[in-house]
């Protein structure tokens, strides 16, 4: 039975990159044809049907990212997910990355990897974070440093930080404390938890001179204030 995925994809996707407008309107016209029976939800391949639909998915992905890449994505991964009836490396590391995704997902990946107008694909790794449509660690760090909004990722990623060692740590103490905390995040994600709310930048508060509520008093104690220290210093001098 023909995978209504592939037979979907218009044949120009299969030979070579195409303009941005046309890769757009063939990769919607491919997401147009998912269904969720056509994409697996796990990489397990316990399951005989579960393998045979793994395959077919990562074969239409292939059918796909050839058509917006071309010969870069041949050249990285090959034209085929398969090596003589088997997964081949690649196939493997992508089988990772779609693994629990649905396919909404993946196509949201496809596109995103399509307007990114980059022109060379994402790793099996960043396609996945593309396809859950979270921020990169880059973007995640920059959203956690002060008088930025943070969306709600970059929450989930704040709330699993070691605050105190974060607050006190170098710049490569703090990468690597807002990685190890992208990645918990990024577990939790994929397992279903539910993302926190946006939270806005914290405005800047300029530094205020305090209101002076009595400006007789206040004027009484600058002169006695300015009296005592003329007269420290006058015996100091006198002492000298």
């Amino acid at each position: 039975m023909a995978n209504p995925l592939q037979t979907a994809l218009p044949g120009s996707m299969t030979t070579s990159a195409v303009n941005p407008q046309t890769a757009r309107a063939e990769v919607q016209a491919w997401a147009a044809a998912v269904t969720p029976e056509n994409l697996p939800v796990t990489s397990s391949t316990s399951n005989g049907e579960q393998s045979a639909r793994l395959h077919e998915a990562l074969r239409a992905l292939w059918e796909a990212m050839l058509g917006i890449y071309g010969n870069t994505w041949a050249s990285q991964y090959g034209l085929s997910p398969m090596r003589e009836g088997e997964l081949s490396q690649a196939g493997k590391a992508w089988a990772e990355a779609i693994s629990g995704l649905t396919p909404r997902h993946v196509i949201a990946g496809i596109t995103a990897a399509q307007r990114s107008g980059h022109e060379f694909p994402p790793n099996a790794a960043r396609f996945r974070i593309l396809a859950l449509g979270l921020p990169s660690l880059a973007q995640v760090e920059a959203e956690l440093g002060p008088g930025q909004d943070r969306s709600p990722f970059s929450v989930l990623v704040w709330s699993k930080l070691d605050l105190h060692r974060y607050r006190t740590g170098d710049g490569r103490d703090q990468h690597r404390l807002v990685q190890n905390a992208y990645e918990q995040a990024l577990r939790l994600v994929q397992a279903g938890e539910p993302l926190p709310s946006a939270a806005k930048a914290i405005a800047h508060e300029p530094m205020r001179a305090p209101l002076v509520s009595d400006r007789a008093k206040a004027r009484a104690a600058m002169e006695r204030a300015a009296a005592e220290l003329s007269a420290a210093f006058d015996g100091g001098s006198d002492g000298e």
